[in-house]
């Protein structure tokens, strides 16, 4: 645990040290900020707070693994445990999901910025943008229906009937 902790910490230190290199950067050379760099920032907050999250769940995943050692099976697990780690890894897949997505959108808008000047580019850039707003559903509905709709997201009788879960 203590080694995903300071991968978590280490990666997220320097996403924040590089974030503040682009913003300095930016305000340096052009003396105000965009579209691109409004994504970029609640992309970096999305993924600082699943980091967050993810460092607050490491003590629950740990009583977790101990928990489901000492039981015969992962049912034994008092119930509690189990949900309260299930939601919080809901939180950080969908803090996820979003960081990914405005990475993308930060990405589009440069690009809008670099090249507006071509009417191809232009009628190009909004059907990607037009794939990008259809397709972040996908995993955002995916992350609630995983386990055969949100009814039966914490139902640990699905849960465990769908995987093999070893002590």
């Amino acid at each position: 645990m203590v080694d995903l902790g300071a991968a978590n910490w280490t990666l997220a230190s320097t996403a924040t040290v590089l974030t503040v290199g682009r913003y300095v950067i930016r305000f340096r050379v052009r003396r105000r900020f965009y579209y691109d760099d409004l994504a970029h920032l609640l992309a970096w907050g999305f993924m600082l707070g699943s980091s967050v999250v993810i460092q607050l769940d490491l003590s629950t995943l740990q009583i977790v693994q101990v928990e489901s050692i000492q039981s015969d099976t992962p049912a034994d697990v008092p119930r509690k445990l189990w949900v309260t780690y299930l939601r919080h890894q809901v939180i950080v897949r969908m803090f996820l999901i979003l960081s990914l997505w405005l990475v993308k959108l930060a990405f589009m808008f440069l690009f809008r910025m670099l090249f507006w000047t071509s009417s191809m580019f232009r009628r190009l850039w909004w059907v990607v943008i037009g794939v990008l707003a259809t397709t972040i559903w996908m995993p955002i509905i995916g992350n609630f229906v995983s386990c055969g709709g949100v009814s039966k997201k914490y139902d640990f009788g699905t849960l465990f009937s769908q995987t093999e879960v070893s002590p």
